[in-house]
């Protein structure tokens, strides 16, 4: 107030101005503030705070006021001090108050988002376990309604088959009937006696597939072609016929079915050429194995012939180290030895 400090309350310029103000003040009361009266007003370019004490007077005579004293103005600006430290600390109070209900809201506001937040996650954690359990049931459904549908298309399948089966079947029955040994046999009279080539059909109704399987293809081929075997070539005599089974095997769909026939196959006698080629052979291979034993007596005798020379190089050996050692013997009696070859060979003395 007045350019002095706030709390210095001796000061004559500041009582001064205080007892102004209070004795312009319209209820009196400083605690609600200074209120001056409307009808109160200074001379024209005059400032209150350059209003003399007999100026005041009169402005206060003609309201009807009385001035107040500077003991008065100096106790009322303590108590305003005193009053304005307890609206302080009042405020300071409030804001503490304020602060602890602000934070009190806070942490209730923290808890409960975390209480909500908790909530969501439990009921989220719930919300997928109804799900899963929901997915798995559905799983569960779909899965039995799959095997209900394979297991129905299984028996659909199956019945389908049996009914196929059975209409390959019976296209097989029909097609035996055409495929028995008189229907194969040509100019055959017997199973027992063949001679000819035999008839192999191929060609049957309902696409039904006809093959046939020989045990011995070089007597009865795959395709009912006959080769007897012949008499001082193949077999000993007329009695010695060749086996072969024969295998028709019928399939249609699914199904197949094989038919065996045990055949036997009758020999022949040789042909004229059969024979020359017989009998060339036959000296063809007498020949070869007069060879092959000249050859062999060849070797043999070569074989001899060095084991003799052999033996008589060992002989000769032999005497010579005997005749050595002789001469070695007589020398080492005399002790006479040569250098004359002459006398080495007829005089037996050894080289010195």
């Amino acid at each position: 107030m007045a350019g002095v400090d706030r709390n210095v309350t001796d000061n004559e310029e500041v009582l001064r101005i205080a007892s102004l103000l209070l004795s312009l003040d319209d209820d009196g009361f400083v605690s609600d503030g200074i209120k001056i009266n409307a009808s109160i007003k200074l001379a024209e370019g005059k400032k209150l705070i350059d209003i003399t004490s007999e100026e005041l007077k009169v402005m206060l005579n003609d309201a009807g006021k009385d001035q107040v004293t500077v003991d008065l103005a100096k106790m009322h600006l303590n108590d305003e001090e005193i009053l304005a430290d307890a609206k302080k600390t009042a405020q300071d109070i409030l804001d503490v108050e304020a602060k602890a209900k602000a934070d009190k809201e806070k942490a209730e506001a923290k808890e409960k988002a975390e209480a909500q937040d908790k909530a969501d996650a439990e009921a989220k954690e719930v919300q997928a376990v109804i799900d899963k359990e929901k997915a798995e049931e559905e799983e569960a459904e779909a899965k039995a309604e799959q095997d209900k549908l394979d297991a129905e298309m299984a028996v659909a399948q199956a019945e389908q088959r049996a009914k196929d089966n059975q209409i390959s079947q019976d296209y097989i029955d029909e097609a035996k009937k055409l495929v028995t040994f008189d229907d194969l046999k040509s100019e055959n009279m017997s199973e027992s006696n063949i001679t000819t080539d035999l008839v192999f059909p191929t060609a049957f109704e309902n696409n039904v597939r006809v093959t046939y399987s020989s045990s011995n293809i070089k007597v009865i081929s795959n395709t009912g072609a006959v080769t007897r075997p012949v008499i001082g070539l193949d077999v000993v005599d007329t009695s010695s016929s060749t086996n072969v089974t024969v295998t028709v095997t019928f399939s249609h769909g699914m199904v197949s079915e094989r038919v065996k026939y045990d055949l036997s196959v009758a020999p022949r006698e040789m042909t004229e050429e059969e024979k020359l080629a017989k009998d060339a052979r036959v000296v063809a291979e007498q020949a070869e194995a007069e060879r092959v034993a000249a050859e062999e007596a060849d070797k043999l005798a070569t074989e001899q012939s060095e084991a003799d020379r052999v033996a008589e190089d060992n002989n000769e050996t032999t005497e010579t180290t005997e005749a050595t050692e002789d001469n070695n013997e007589t020398t080492e009696a005399t002790g006479e030895c040569s250098d004359d070859p002459l006398e080495q060979l007829l005089g037996g003395k050894p080289a010195c």
